[in-house]
């Protein structure tokens, strides 16, 4: 009896093998298809192509694992019927209990790895995915660079003068007009900065004027932060349960 179970798994093994990789390998494909169709609005690297495919891997096993288990266990049970080797087993008097027992072993296994993956992993990574998306997303918005037109920076009118090898700006001018208020900043240097998924600018040496029908205002500042310009949109994944 262990000879014959273990003559099953095998078979089983053998054809899951078969059938898990190309349809593993056609699964990954169209999904890299589907996430380079992110580089039309954002820029990503290799690096982050590959941790972004890392994130549909939990998507990816969840449907290729029970298909290619099925496909196998069918094919299985078709070669011994094509090859009459289950008609020698029920001569012997095997019953067809053991072939199911045999089965149930890792068809259970399986079933664990998947509940443990659809609960567990998948949130977490569909999560991860979104938020990395989301900043990326944020991130390509404040993609500046030096034109005559200027840009759109949260309430703000840029217009950036020159864009320096260092990634920095230099002759950069702000404005915000409000209601009863106009703002005006113009500064020598600006730079981006990536704090904690918030970006922000950061003005160096500059002026601030200010002027409403009642009064003008001028400031000089040696820096100055345009906090909170833009969010992104972050997900918090707390449980599986709660997900």
């Amino acid at each position: 009896m262990p000879e014959l179970q273990k003559y099953l798994r095998d078979s089983l093994s053998v054809l899951f093998l078969s059938v898990f990789t190309p349809l593993f390998a056609i699964a990954s494909v169209v999904f890299l298809i589907k996430l380079a169709t992110y580089t039309a609005v954002i820029q990503l690297t290799v690096w982050e192509m590959a941790k972004l495919y890392f994130f549909i891997l939990p998507e990816i096993l969840f449907y290729t694992f029970p298909i290619s288990f099925f496909i196998a266990a069918t094919l299985t049970l078709f070669k011994l019927s094509n090859d009459n080797e289950i008609v020698v087993l029920f001569a012997l008097g095997i019953h067809p209990k053991l072939i199911l027992r045999t089965f149930f072993t890792p068809a259970l296994f399986l079933s664990i790895i998947l509940i443990f993956d659809f609960f567990v992993l998948f949130p977490h990574a569909k999560v991860l995915s979104k938020n990395f998306i989301s900043y990326k997303t944020s991130e390509a918005k404040f993609n500046l660079s030096a034109s005559e037109f200027g840009h759109k920076f949260g309430e703000w009118l840029l217009y950036i003068g020159k864009s320096d090898p260092d990634e920095t700006y230099s002759d950069v001018i702000l404005f915000n007009k409000k209601q009863k208020e106009e703002i005006l900043i113009d500064a020598k240097k600006a730079e981006i900065i990536n704090d904690s998924g918030i970006l922000r600018l950061k003005l160096t040496k500059g002026e601030g004027y200010s002027y409403s029908d009642e009064k003008f205002t001028q400031i000089d500042f040696e820096t100055m932060y345009i906090n909170d310009t833009m969010k992104t949109s972050l997900i918090r994944y707390e449980t599986p349960i709660k997900y």
